[in-house]
């Protein structure tokens, strides 16, 4: 497997700079999001890590995150729809179960490093959701 580009969340912080290093040794790009720019002073001078300040606050970004979820929870519900009945019930129950719907969400935060404007965006949100509802059935 090759790896082109990686999104280093905590990159800034002890064990993720050694993780971020060790990555652009190897002549892969770092994306390295941090709050505090200054903080990630150090990994400036490797030639393949780019640090990125976030923008914590910004109603904006908020909204857009707010929007990509409701678009997420509605591909989700039609997602689960099948001809069988005990399918669809069961598959609808562990989606209407609700929760935090972090892994989506963390899809869509890293989408903003890149193009959160593709549908494969909600996409891939999607199936990362119903790959973890898929292990609750199993479970």
């Amino acid at each position: 497997m090759s790896l082109n580009r990686v999104l280093v969340a905590g990159g800034a912080g002890f064990i993720g700079t050694h993780v971020v290093s060790r990555l652009s040794a190897r002549g892969v790009r770092v994306i390295v999001p941090t709050r505090h720019r200054e903080r990630a002073r150090h990994l400036l001078p490797l030639p393949t890590v780019e640090v990125v300040q976030t923008r914590p606050g910004d109603p904006a970004f908020e909204a857009s995150l707010v929007s990509g979820l409701a678009r997420v929870e509605e591909a989700l519900h039609r997602s689960v729809l099948s001809d069988y009945p005990f399918v669809t019930e069961a598959s609808t129950h562990l989606v209407q179960a609700g929760g935090k719907r972090f892994r989506p969400l963390l899809v869509l935060l890293a989408s903003q490093f890149g193009d959160p404007t593709r549908s494969a965006v909600i996409d891939a949100a999607v199936v990362v959701e119903l790959t973890h509802l898929a292990t609750l059935y199993h479970d």
